[in-house]
C-alpha cells in the first residue's frame, strides 16, 4: 500500500512601515544678536528679545536656539517663549533638569531633543500664550522674538549676554517619508508512506 500526502501551505505576510524623517540638526549658519538683557524684574529688561533673520531659503526643516552667558540664581525658573515671523510660537525653555545657581553657562536648545520644558507656566503679557507643537514648516526669514521670565513669585535677578539661532532650512516644506514593503512566505510539505 502507497499513500502519498502532499501539504500546501501559502503565507502572505504584508508590512507597512511610516518612517517620520528625524527633524535635522542643523549645521547652517549661525544668527546672533549681542547684547545683555537683565532680569530686574521677572521679565527680561528687553521684552521680546529680537533676531532679524535674513538670507535663508523659506521654510525651516531644523532649529537650534542658543543662549550665552547665562547666569540664574534658580535656572529650573528661566522660561522662554519663542515666535518665527510667521508667529508660530513655541515654549521652547523651562530648564527643569537643572536647579539653584548657575554662571555664565551656555545653553543648547534643539528641537529634535524636544526642548528642556516637561511643563508650562504662562509668561507674563504681552507675551503669547499659544503655542505650537514644532517650527516645522514656519518661515525661516524676518523677525525672531525670543520672551524670557523667571516665572513664579516674580524671581528678579540673572542676565543672559547674547542669544543666537542656528537654521536648517529648505525651499520647500519638510515632508514625512512613508516605505511600504511585503512579504511573501510559500512552504510545500510532501510526506509519502509505502
Amino acid at each position: 500500500t502507497t499513500t502519498t500526502t502532499t501539504t500546501t501551505t501559502t503565507t502572505t505576510t504584508s508590512t507597512t512601515v511610516t518612517t517620520t524623517t528625524i527633524f535635522p540638526r542643523p549645521s547652517g549658519v549661525e544668527h546672533f544678536r549681542a547684547g545683555e538683557i537683565t532680569f530686574g524684574s521677572s521679565i527680561a529688561s528687553e521684552y521680546p528679545y529680537n533676531l532679524l533673520v535674513v538670507g535663508e531659503q523659506m521654510y525651516v526643516h531644523g532649529i537650534t536656539i542658543l543662549l550665552y552667558g547665562v547666569s540664574n540664581p534658580y535656572i529650573q525658573r528661566l522660561a522662554g517663549v519663542l515666535q518665527a515671523p510667521d508667529l508660530t510660537t513655541v515654549y521652547v525653555l523651562r530648564h527643569d533638569t537643572m536647579s539653584g545657581p548657575v554662571t555664565d553657562i551656555n545653553l543648547e536648545l534643539n528641537e529634535a531633543d524636544g526642548y528642556p520644558v516637561r511643563f508650562r507656566m504662562a509668561l507674563p503679557a504681552p507675551a503669547p500664550t499659544t503655542y505650537a507643537r514644532s517650527f516645522v514648516n514656519a518661515r525661516a526669514n524676518g523677525v525672531w522674538r525670543l520672551w524670557l521670565s523667571n516665572i513664579g513669585n516674580g524671581i528678579p535677578g540673572g542676565r543672559v549676554l547674547a542669544w543666537g539661532l542656528n537654521l536648517e532650512t529648505g525651499p520647500a516644506p519638510f515632508t514625512t517619508t512613508t516605505t511600504t514593503t511585503s512579504t511573501s512566505t510559500t512552504t510545500s510539505t510532501t510526506t509519502t508512506t509505502t
